[in-house]
């Protein structure tokens, strides 16, 4: 298992949750630093 500075699941958004049902998700190693990019959204 792993984790993600990506919100799966936001009730404000259109179609609340990122993933659905057969989606397939791959977890790849990042920087620390590259986590806490991502963590901040886009720019």
């Amino acid at each position: 298992m792993g984790r993600t500075p990506v919100p799966l699941f936001d009730p404000g958004r259109e179609g609340a949750s990122l993933l659905l049902p057969g989606d397939a998700v791959r977890f790849v190693p990042v920087s620390q630093h590259d986590f806490d990019l991502l963590a901040k959204g886009p720019r």
